[in-house]
């Protein structure tokens, strides 16, 4: 079963145990239903996956950061909201990206700072 199937959240809770998670786990960074899940039923496979992809995004957007600078900012936003939910910090992406790319420095500034508050709470 997958999330796409589920109705609402009593399907979801109900069926929790029998929910496959998608192929592209980066989409939890976007999607509350996948967050919900992998807090829920988290693995450290589940965050190898997701932090390769996102190493793999950063590297491959960042060999040319002013063409896909509006691609990277969105995703460091996403990561934003990512982080200020699941209080999960993929940390290094973040510190790949802080050091490759200056123009993102307040986007990263915002996700350490988040993490480093999250760590104090």
């Amino acid at each position: 079963m997958t999330l796409e199937e589920l109705d609402n959240v009593g399907d979801f809770v109900q069926k929790l145990e029998l929910i496959e998670p998608p192929n592209q786990l980066v989409a939890v960074i976007s999607d509350p239903f996948l967050q919900k899940y992998l807090q829920l039923r988290s693995s450290e496979k589940y965050i190898t996956r997701i932090d390769s992809w996102l190493l793999a995004f950063f590297e491959d957007r960042l060999s040319d950061p002013e063409d896909n600078a509006s691609q990277i900012i969105s995703m460091l936003d996403s990561m934003v909201e990512y982080t200020r939910y699941t209080k999960v910090c993929h940390t290094q992406e973040v510190w790949h990206v802080l050091m490759l790319g200056r123009i993102f420095q307040m986007h990263v500034r915002r996700i350490l700072d988040l993490y480093c508050h999250l760590g104090t709470e």
